[in-house]
């Protein structure tokens, strides 16, 4: 507090006297939880419009650990107006979320790269047909959980996003062999591919992202109960750029096939039996089984 002639003045500098743009959205608002933010909305006028041209401009919505305890409502306040997203995340909000609510995201944000609808199970294809209509720049892609994609759904984005690099597909029974052989062909630069728990994929599927998909480096077949060693095999051969891969309940896949996966460099999930065979002792051993 300064006396200048009589009048009293502060000095103190309140939080919403700092640049907004330059200082709040930019260092302090990422920092906080959305809980947080709609507290401070709520403060004033100025913090209402403070956080609400937060929102606004704001390049990622990230909704992991609190879906389920969000709202329509809270959802609209966040993503009205906004066009700047790049990653959405909205995992796990199956109670509320709902095509209605999406696709006006989807539309009016044509630079995203990145889209986790996991476990949202009150969505359906329109969704993702709004998805290729509009965000052709989409790199990677959760539908973990979501049981309602269709073959033609999937065939869909793999022709109308084939730059897509992440594709996580875990537990979507519909898809088979058909609709990840198109994948293969359409998305050559594919990465990342989870296709655990679908019960309906065998060797074919993985003969086809041997060849057309090279450039693997993360692969997840867990549960997948139809794949053999055979299929392994031909993505060790093919795929030179593999780091992980995942194969636990896989009962058809032995040692056969993953000791040599591990003996170059090869993350694998299933542990190294305690007496393992030796891969050349394996080859002699599948070597055998062809000739019978």
């Amino acid at each position: 507090m300064e006396d200048l002639g009589g009048i009293e003045t502060t000095n103190r500098i309140q939080l919403l006297d700092l640049p907004w743009a330059d200082v709040l959205h930019t260092h302090l608002f990422p920092k906080l939880t959305l809980k947080s933010l709609f507290s401070v909305r709520v403060l004033s006028r100025s913090a209402h419009a403070c956080v609400a041209d937060y929102f606004q401009s704001c390049q990622c919505l990230d909704l992991t650990g609190v879906g389920k305890k969000f709202s329509r409502h809270c959802f609209q306040l966040v993503t009205t107006n906004n066009t700047s997203y790049r990653i959405v995340s909205v995992s796990a909000a199956k109670s509320w979320l709902e095509d209605k609510d999406l696709i006006p995201v989807i539309e009016q944000n044509p630079f995203l790269v990145e889209l986790d609808i996991s476990c949202c199970t009150a969505l359906s294809s329109r969704s993702l047909y709004s998805l290729t209509a509009h965000c052709p720049r989409l790199m990677m892609l959760n539908l973990d959980g979501c049981n309602w994609l269709s073959t033609e759904c999937l065939c869909n984005i793999s022709r109308s996003i084939p730059t897509i690099r992440g594709l996580i597909l875990s537990g979507c029974w519909s898809v088979d062999d058909r609709a990840i052989s198109v994948l293969a062909a359409e998305c050559p630069e594919l990465r990342v591919l989870s296709l655990s728990r679908i019960y309906s994929i065998t060797d074919q599927s993985l003969f086809a992202l041997a060849l057309k998909c090279r450039s693997l480096i993360a692969l997840d077949f867990r549960g997948c109960w139809r794949i053999t060693d055979n299929g392994i095999q031909t993505i060790a051969e093919y795929c030179r750029r593999l780091q992980r891969l995942k194969v636990q309940d896989c009962r058809s896949v032995t040692e056969i096939s993953l000791s040599p996966i591990r003996l170059s460099g090869v993350s694998v999930d299933v542990p190294r039996p305690k007496y393992s065979l030796e891969p050349q002792f394996n080859q002699f051993v599948q070597q055998l089984k062809l000739q019978i």
